[in-house]
């Protein structure tokens, strides 16, 4: 995953990753935690915010995924331009990660959501 992987013109990339930030966040309330992962990560890889990093971050986390999510809870502290309340929110979870009771206190894999595809005529 790397920030700015994708160059569009200005007006598209904002519209691109206004979309995938809604997306993404309609997929969380959800429990979608796959999709909305897709969709934080992908505007990671337009527009490069750490808030969409903190936030792929977030749903790897929700999917169990508790060695990454910790390792990239260390990469989103590393950013300087991270906000004091992103900060805040992934020093809280990386020592949550960290912790040694984690692991019981997680909810089991979730599936991820079926998708289907349909066709108008």
């Amino acid at each position: 995953m790397r920030p700015f992987a994708c160059e569009l013109p200005t007006f598209e990339g904002e519209w691109l990753v206004s979309r995938l930030q809604r997306l993404g966040l309609r997929a969380c309330e959800r429990r979608h935690y796959l999709a909305a992962l897709s969709c934080f990560e992908c505007a990671f890889g337009v527009a490069g915010g750490t808030a969409y990093l903190l936030s792929a971050t977030n749903m790897r986390l929700n999917l169990g995924q508790w060695g990454l999510a910790r390792e990239l809870y260390k990469r989103v502290l590393a950013f300087t331009t991270l906000s004091d309340a992103s900060r805040s929110m992934a020093s809280r979870k990386l020592a949550e990660v960290s912790a040694p009771h984690w692991r019981r206190r997680c909810r089991p894999r979730e599936r991820a959501p079926r998708i289907v595809a349909s066709c108008a005529m």
